[in-house]
C-alpha cells in the first residue's frame, strides 16, 4: 500500500479563515475537501512571530532557541535533523514546495527533491538572506487588509 503524506502550511494565514472554519464569507472548496479526507491541526500554533525560526522549529519539531534561529538569517546546523529525514530514512520520497526561506547552501534539510524554490532574492551562494530595503518593505503589518489579493507568483489557487 502506498501511503501518501502531504503536509500544508501556510504563511499568514488562520485555519479560522477557511469554510470548514464555518467562516461566514471566506469560500475554500478545494482545502475544504482536503480536509475532510485529512488530519487537520485545529490547535496549532507557531514557535516564532519570524518566519524562518517558526519553519525550521516546525521541521526539527524543536523550539527556536533550541536550534539556535532567532532571525531571518538562521541557518539550521545539520545536527539538527528534520522529519525530511526521518521520512527520507524510512524510504518516503519527499518533496518540498514553496516558500521556505532556508539560508545556507543546503536547500533541502533532509528532504529529496525541491519542485519550487525561494525567490531568487533569497538564493545565494552565502546563504545569506536578503539584506531587506525601504522600497522592499511593506507599509503596515496590517498589509493584507490594505492591498487585498494581488499577482504574485506565488499567488495561491485554492
Amino acid at each position: 500500500m502506498i501511503m501518501n503524506i502531504v503536509f500544508l502550511f501556510s504563511d499568514e494565514h488562520t485555519g479560522t479563515v477557511m469554510g470548514n472554519s464555518g467562516h461566514p464569507v471566506v469560500q475554500t472548496p478545494n482545502l475544504d475537501r482536503l480536509a475532510e479526507q485529512s488530519y487537520t491541526f485545529d490547535n496549532a500554533y507557531c514557535n516564532s512571530p519570524i518566519c524562518t525560526p517558526s519553519r525550521l522549529s516546525m521541521l526539527t519539531g524543536r523550539y527556536p532557541h533550541q536550534i539556535d534561529a532567532w532571525d531571518l538569517g538562521a541557518i539550521l546546523d545539520r545536527k539538527h535533523k528534520t522529519w525530511g529525514d526521518y521520512l527520507t530514512k524510512e524510504g518516503y520520497k519527499t518533496v518540498l514546495c514553496g516558500r521556505t526561506h532556508f539560508n545556507g547552501k543546503d536547500r533541502f534539510l533532509g528532504f529529496n527533491n525541491r519542485l519550487l524554490d525561494d525567490l531568487p532574492r533569497w538564493r545565494n551562494t552565502k546563504g545569506n538572506p536578503p539584506r531587506r530595503t525601504a522600497d522592499a518593505r511593506r507599509g503596515s503589518n496590517s498589509h493584507v487588509a490594505e492591498c487585498g489579493p494581488g499577482d504574485h507568483e506565488h499567488k495561491c489557487r485554492c
